[in-house]
């Protein structure tokens, strides 16, 4: 997207894209009519300053499209080895037995999402959220 004068939303970023409330802040002042001044004086902040955020804010969301389509994807060897090392690194070698079970439990036709959830609930809460960091950081989650 080229930053104009009079910005529209960005693409890919919808109501149910997760960004900071700062971003939002900007992101729903843009409507094609409203100019980059204008906007920066209504969430008191310089141009460059909302430039840098609309910037950061469609980076957000092509990593969020990305890891939703991710979501959806059919498992493959390879997603199973991405998410059983991210799962061994978290709990030791515990994680292998608790991928086997989870994929028993999934089936053939299983999604990422689907496995993830099974391996999820498997865990307790502080072991979820270092499995979920590791995820995220390789773009899984």
């Amino acid at each position: 997207m080229t930053l104009t004068d009079y910005p529209n939303m960005p693409d890919g970023v919808t109501d149910d894209t997760a960004l900071p409330f700062a971003m939002w802040r900007v992101i729903d002042q843009m409507n094609g009519k409203r100019s980059m001044d204008t906007i920066a004086r209504s969430v008191a902040m310089s141009v460059p300053q909302v430039r840098d955020l609309i910037a950061r804010a469609i980076q957000l969301a092509t990593a969020a499209n990305a890891t939703a389509n991710n979501a959806n994807a059919r498992l493959t060897d390879e997603l199973i080895e991405e998410v059983s090392a991210c799962l061994v690194a978290t709990v030791g070698p515990m994680g292998e037995l608790l991928v086997d079970e989870a994929l028993d439990n999934v089936g053939d036709n299983g999604t990422l999402s689907e496995f993830l959830n099974e391996l999820a609930g498997s865990l307790q809460p502080p072991a979820r959220a270092a499995f979920a960091q590791r995820l995220r950081s390789k773009g899984l989650a």
